[in-house]
């Protein structure tokens, strides 16, 4: 992992201060847990997943995820927001978070995904199997 982050709470990124992960072996960001906020992540070439989140009461912000080696952002839990990120040209599914009770803040997106190993397209973005509000 570049960053696996676990427990409660935790903040990751700040306004003028980017996190990035690139190149790693496994997933860029692992959030598991809850309560977590991540902001101006980025994460490219990952082998596994750009951003993957695992919990609940996450907020992900402003991050982008390019090139990983399956999905750019991907997900399962409740009470996750979604704002204004961005998920383009990874193996698999863009932006796919699913869940109860999530929130699409707008400007989420997708691009390029390539749905390599699927049965079925890639999914360029869709939270809870909804298309992402522009």
């Amino acid at each position: 992992f570049g960053f696996h982050v676990g427990g409660q709470n935790a903040i990751v990124g700040r306004p003028l201060g980017a996190n990035v992960a690139e190149d790693g072996g496994n997933d860029g960001f692992h959030l598991m847990g809850s309560g977590h906020r991540l902001a101006l992540a980025e994460a490219t070439r990952n082998r596994r997943d750009g951003i993957s989140l695992r919990g609940a009461g996450f907020e992900v912000t402003a991050s982008v995820a390019t090139a990983n080696g399956i999905d750019g952002i991907s997900g399962e839990g409740g009470d996750i927001g979604l704002f204004s990120n961005r998920a383009d040209g990874n193996a698999r599914n863009g932006l796919v978070v699913s869940g109860l009770r999530l929130v699409d803040g707008g400007g989420n997106s997708g691009s390029g995904n390539r749905g390599e190993g699927q049965q079925r397209p890639a999914i360029q973005c869709a939270i809870d199997g909804t298309p992402c509000k522009p």
